[in-house]
């Protein structure tokens, strides 16, 4: 029973040593020990052959694998960097909103400003018309007065004259 497993490790070597060198080796075993009896090398090589593509998937496997970690690896740093760039967006979501919030409490307070001053100036004209309107009905109740008292002595002043051309009427008359 040792003897197939010896000859299967010594199969599975086979590659390494090479062909020549393995004939080499088993012949020199069997030489010096005659006594023992050997068996069909053929199932062991088939043995040796199936261990070796055995030997062979796994390495293609182990490859695979490998090579999926990378991927696997790839990804996660792919993964990572969209979560950084989620959060990114969002803070900067958050800083827009600031910025448009900030934007209309200064449109606000700038219309505040335009509708105070607006009122200040309306209140101001206003208050010069008003000014303007007394001094003007102040300068027509004056100009009315003096109209009046202009018509007052105008009147009087025609009817000295009526007087006096009466007078003077009846002295040429008279004479």
């Amino acid at each position: 029973m040792l003897a197939p497993i010896t000859e299967m490790y010594s199969i599975i070597f086979y590659k390494s040593i090479g062909l020549q060198r393995f004939l080499t080796l088993t012949g020199k075993k069997s030489q010096n020990k005659s006594r023992v009896r050997t068996s069909d090398p053929v199932p062991a090589l088939d043995l040796g052959q199936q261990l070796q593509l055995k030997v062979q998937r796994m390495h293609d496997i182990e490859t695979e694998n490998q090579k999926l970690r990378e991927t696997l690896e790839e990804y996660n740093k792919e993964f990572a960097e969209v979560k950084n760039q989620e959060v990114t967006i969002k803070a900067l979501k958050e800083k827009i909103r600031e910025y448009e919030q900030t934007l209309k409490n200064q449109a606000e307070n700038i219309a505040l400003e335009k509708e105070q001053k607006l009122q200040n100036d309306f209140a101001e004209k206003e208050r010069k018309l008003q000014e303007t309107q007394m001094s003007t009905a102040s300068k027509l109740e004056e100009a009315e007065h003096k109209v009046q008292a202009l018509q007052t002595a105008l009147e009087k002043t025609r009817t000295e004259l009526f007087d006096l051309k009466t007078k003077y009427d009846e002295e040429t008359t008279a004479k």
